[in-house]
C-alpha cells in the first residue's frame, strides 16, 4: 500500500511539474506577443519585466538578458518618474531572484538618477532600498547610514514612506540590541499611522515589533498588549497570515 501511494505522488508530481511548465511557457509566450503587437514602449518595458521575473526563477542568464533589454529601452522613455519606477522594479526584481549585487547596481544608478532630478521622495526610497538590503544581509550597523539619509530625505514629503522608513530602522536598532532607539522610531512610526488612520499589516507589523521591544526587556505584559492589538487587527482587516503571526505570538507570551 505504502508503495502503490509513493507511486502516485510519484505521478502526481511530475504532472503537476509539467503542467508548470507548460503553463509558464504560455504566459511568457503571451507577454512575447504583447511586445511584438503593441505600439506603446511602456506596454512592452511592463511585458519584459513580467518575462524576466519568470525566467529568472529557473534560468538567470535568460532573465537578465530580459533586464538588460528592459534597461536599453528606458533610454526612449521620456518620463523621469516612470524611469525611476522601472528602475526600482529591476532592483527588486534582482533581489528577489537571489541577484543582489545587481540589485544593488540598480538601487544605486536609481540613487544617481533621483539625485540629478532632486526627486526628495525617490531619493528616500532608493536610499531605504540600499539600507534594507544591507540590514537583510545582516549588516544593520552599516544599514544606519543609508536609513539616516532616507529620512532626511523622506522629511516633510509623504508620510506613508516616512512611516515605513521609520519601522525598517527600528528594525535595523533592534537586530543591533538598540531597544530604545527602536522603540523611538517604532513609536514615531506608529504615531503616523494613527494620525493618518492606516489600518493595513504594515500596522499589524509595527504592533509586532513593538512588541518584541518588551518582550527583549521582559515586560511581558506590554508585548503581550501589543500582540493582541496585532491579532485584533489581523482579524479586522482579514489577513490570514498576520492572524497566525499574532497567534502564535500570543501563545508564545501566554505560555
Amino acid at each position: 500500500m505504502n508503495i502503490r501511494i509513493y507511486k502516485y505522488f510519484v505521478i502526481f508530481l511530475i504532472t503537476f511539474c509539467f503542467n508548470s511548465i507548460a503553463q509558464k511557457k504560455e504566459k511568457i509566450d503571451s507577454l512575447y506577443t504583447i511586445i511584438q503587437n503593441s505600439k506603446s514602449d511602456t506596454v512592452k518595458i511592463n511585458a519584459q519585466l513580467k518575462i524576466a521575473n519568470l525566467l529568472l526563477k529557473d534560468d538567470s542568464l535568460r532573465g537578465y538578458t530580459e533586464i538588460k533589454k528592459i534597461f536599453y529601452a528606458l533610454n526612449k522613455i521620456n518620463d523621469p518618474d516612470y524611469y525611476l519606477r522601472i528602475i526600482d522594479k529591476l532592483g527588486r526584481i534582482c533581489y528577489k531572484n537571489k541577484l543582489p549585487q545587481k540589485a544593488s547596481y540598480y538601487c544605486f544608478l536609481g540613487l544617481s538618477k533621483a539625485k540629478s532630478q532632486k526627486n526628495k521622495e525617490w531619493q528616500s526610497k532608493f536610499y531605504s532600498r540600499i539600507a534594507n538590503q544591507l540590514q537583510y544581509e545582516d549588516f544593520s550597523k552599516q544599514a544606519m547610514p543609508w536609513f539616516d539619509s532616507a529620512l532626511t530625505a523622506a522629511r516633510g514629503g509623504r508620510e506613508d514612506i516616512l512611516a515605513d522608513i521609520l519601522k525598517e530602522k527600528g528594525r535595523a536598532h533592534y537586530d543591533n540590541g538598540d531597544y530604545k532607539k527602536a522603540m523611538d522610531d517604532y513609536v514615531e512610526s506608529l504615531s503616523l499611522f494613527e494620525k493618518n488612520k492606516w489600518r493595513d499589516e504594515n500596522l499589524g507589523r509595527l504592533y509586532h515589533f513593538i512588541g518584541s521591544v518588551f518582550k527583549r526587556q521582559k515586560l511581558y505584559d506590554k508585548a503581550q498588549e501589543y500582540y493582541e492589538k496585532e491579532l485584533a487587527l489581523a482579524r479586522e482587516i482579514k489577513s490570514v497570515h498576520l492572524e497566525a503571526d499574532a497567534l502564535y505570538l500570543c501563545a508564545q507570551a501566554y505560555g
